[in-house]
């Protein structure tokens, strides 16, 4: 189409569509959630809207702020899921966020009775009335940027670069950081990046031996100083083929109550892991069928799930020749989450391998264990044991040296472990 932007990972934002009066979805631009900062002050959304029925999702509302949405169009806004109207007009709508109101849609149509245009490029903006700023001037530039400037050999993640900076305290806050990334000095002809985290890793289809260009936005509600442009050229690709797939996962597959723990908003958390496979510079983490984006690490923490809830997930490990294909889709459910996690989470156990008597030692601080089971690489079950004490032992003689993954269940809540026979 029109426009090229970055992909950031972070977080997923799950919204589930129905039609409506003036709230079809023909384009979703930007195509990634655009984050409003709490101050005053107007902030651009977009500088090239269609009055097409395109739509534009927005995070960081305050509740009980007022805001004013403008465009030169028809505007309708809705709440995350996509049906409940907050309001709509002609050129300006203004509403106060309600409780729990942290997300919008705002759709763009030509007027009211939902006609579209291919164009022209509109300007879409949305402003806090109400928010209060308490800076007296707009913060310094940052510094330390990591790619360092010129850097040689910068690892690909994916089709992405982990950026990090350091934030100059000497001057007044930072409300957020915005990341322009660029293949000419001016740093930012690929793109831009609003609500940017330091140290996580952008995705903006980087090739192998090719020079990037990158600054930082620092913002507060006084304004914007931007950072140096830098530099850096990504590796030289020396990998033959693409890296293969994982096979020791946690949760295993079809679990039956996927240890969860309270995600501080409401839903539940559930911490995933698999094994490094050797030539992989990253893996993409697909939940449900979506790709919610590609980490370096073999683990990562998912908010926002259900209890009692099935998922299907997969991992494609990746490097700089491509990504690994017809890997396996694995499904498992949550729990009641009904123990309670500052019960699970004070009483911490440990464990503990001899290799030179085969044997596991389980230690609990508090709560007794309720059974041990292993698996090993291929999903198989090869010992179900019950316990009943918070001291026990597992011996592990029998078996073959090799990688297995432990399901070790306290108090009816169970967590994985993955344990390295040899």
């Amino acid at each position: 189409m029109k426009k090229i932007t970055l992909l950031f990972i972070l977080s997923l934002t799950m919204i589930s569509w129905s039609y409506s009066q003036c709230t079809t979805q023909s384009y979703q631009w930007p195509d990634t959630t655009v984050t409003i900062a709490p101050v005053p002050g107007v902030q651009q959304i977009s500088a090239n809207n269609w009055p097409d029925n395109e739509f534009s999702v927005l995070t960081g509302i305050v509740p009980g702020e007022t805001y004013t949405v403008t465009a030169a169009m028809y505007i309708t806004v809705t709440e995350s899921d996509g049906i409940t109207i907050i309001g709509h007009g002609a050129n300006s709508v203004t509403f106060t966020a309600g409780a729990g109101i942290t997300d919008i849609i705002c759709y763009w149509t030509l007027d009211a009775a939902c006609n579209g245009s291919s164009g022209p490029d509109t300007v879409t903006a949305i402003e806090c009335t109400t928010c209060v700023c308490t800076a007296t001037a707009a913060p310094n530039a940052v510094t330390t940027p990591t790619p360092a400037d010129a850097a040689t050999g910068v690892t690909i993640i994916g089709t992405g670069v982990t950026f990090s900076w350091v934030e100059d305290t000497s001057g007044e806050a930072v409300d957020s950081f915005d990341i322009s990334i660029g293949l000419t000095i001016t740093g930012d002809d690929i793109g831009s990046l609003a609500g940017a985290t330091s140290g996580n890793t952008v995705n903006f289809g980087a090739t192998s031996n090719t020079t990037y260009y990158w600054k930082i936005d620092a913002i507060n509600c006084m304004g914007t100083t931007t950072s140096a442009v830098w530099s850096f050229t990504t590796a030289v690709c020396t990998e033959t083929a693409a890296p293969a797939c994982t096979t020791v996962i946690a949760p295993i597959d079809t679990e039956p109550a996927a240890a969860t723990s309270d995600d501080g908003s409401g839903g539940r958390s559930v911490t995933f892991s698999w094994d490094a496979i050797a030539g992989a510079s990253g893996y993409v983490f697909t939940l449900d069928g979506t790709a919610l984006g590609t980490v370096a690490d073999t683990t990562v923490d998912i908010t926002g799930l259900d209890i009692l809830t099935s998922y299907t997930w997969s991992i494609a490990p990746v490097n700089c020749f491509g990504t690994a294909i017809f890997c396996t889709t694995w499904s498992f459910t949550t729990d009641d989450g009904s123990l309670s996690v500052n019960d699970f989470e004070q009483n911490s156990f440990n464990y503990f391998y001899d290799k030179i008597t085969d044997v596991l030692s389980l230690q609990s601080d508090q709560l007794a264990f309720d059974n041990f089971e292993l698996y090993n690489i291929l999903g198989q079950r090869v010992m179900n044991t019950a316990l009943s004490q918070t001291s026990e032992t597992i011996n592990m003689s029998t078996l073959k040296d090799g990688i297995y993954l432990a399901k070790v269940t306290i108090a009816g809540r169970t967590q994985t472990i993955k344990l390295l026979k040899q």
